[in-house]
């Protein structure tokens, strides 16, 4: 990192993330993911000179220190290069993988000189790429500096929400339009102590993206069950429909902690349905589907949604 001295050398810093390494990880095991990681490397070096770096920072996360890059339409290019050899089917052990990788950079001296603000910089940037749809890079800027400081800041706020009971569910009546009766309710969560950040299309992507999903949701479900007791009192057999998260479905207790919550609400689990995404039924199927099957054993109805839409 002595570059980072010579103020008369450009150079860049580059932070990048595998799309899906979690997901190969839980499917094939740990030995595919670590070759794989291998592999990508191997590939990162191929793009880059005998005098530029490659690390493993860190899980699925590398980075790269290229010095006298020129400008940076240069390093746009060469970031490219890596996003589209990385995007190539790996083989690993006999089986051909499919990964993405996101990439966020920054260039020195112009956004700074230490070496842990260059690599902060560029987290920042890689985490714009994400949000972005992956598969990208971005060049580091401080209106990202200041919305990712936004964003860590209501996840936090989000936290102390869960746990201090401030969030609401509000429920939606479905009628039958030929008679008007009830059909059924859907729970939505709300935020209203929040009146600037709490619309559920802004606090839901924070919780993916800051790992709250999975409280949120179990939060949402025990609400619904304790609510449960006092609407059926009025609507013997209601049915209400809670959305629930991909990445929540993805977890590998997510059963375990349904039906746990549900058993110790005491209620009996035909009262509920779980809306979930095309996008999440279909990733690693055949572990979905053996998910799937168990909550409808477990007495649970299940449909097909656009999650966040009306969350």
């Amino acid at each position: 990192m002595e570059m980072l001295d010579n103020h008369n050398s450009v150079g860049a810093v580059m932070f990048l993330d595998l799309d899906n390494f979690k997901e190969i990880n839980d499917s094939l095991g740990h030995d595919i993911g670590d070759a794989l990681l291998v592999a990508v490397s191997t590939r990162l070096q191929n793009h880059i000179k005998a005098t530029d770096t490659v690390a493993r920072l860190g899980g699925d996360e590398f980075g790269i220190l290229m010095n006298n890059v020129g400008n940076p339409d240069n390093t746009a290019h060469i970031t490219q290069n890596i996003i589209d050899s990385v995007l190539k089917p790996i083989e690993v052990d006999g089986q051909m993988i499919n990964t993405s990788v996101s990439v966020g950079i920054t260039i020195f001296p112009t956004d700074g000189n230490r070496p842990s603000q260059l690599l902060k910089n560029a987290d920042i940037a890689m985490y714009c790429s994400k949000n972005a749809g992956r598969n990208t890079y971005s060049f580091f800027t401080n209106k990202m500096k200041n919305e990712f400081n936004f964003r860590k800041n209501l996840s936090e706020q989000l936290l102390q929400a869960i746990k201090t009971n401030q969030l609401e569910v509000h429920y939606q009546p479905l009628f039958n339009t030929k008679n008007k009766d009830i059909q059924g309710i859907e729970a939505l969560v709300r935020w209203p102590s929040n009146t600037e950040s709490g619309l559920p299309s802004v606090f839901i992507p924070i919780a993916e993206q800051y790992g709250l999903i999975t409280s949120l949701s179990e939060w949402v479900i025990q609400k619904v069950c304790t609510d449960l007791h006092m609407i059926k009192s009025y609507i013997p057999n209601i049915k209400i429909a809670v959305n629930i998260s991909p990445l929540h479905l993805r977890k590998k207790d997510f059963v375990e902690s349904i039906t746990s919550i549900i058993n110790n609400a005491g209620i009996n689990p035909k009262h509920l349905e779980f809306e979930i995404t095309e996008t999440a039924a279909l990733y690693d199927l055949k572990t979905t589907i053996k998910k799937l099957h168990a909550l409808r054993d477990f007495g649970i109805s299940l449909s097909l949604d656009d999650f966040g839409t009306g969350y």
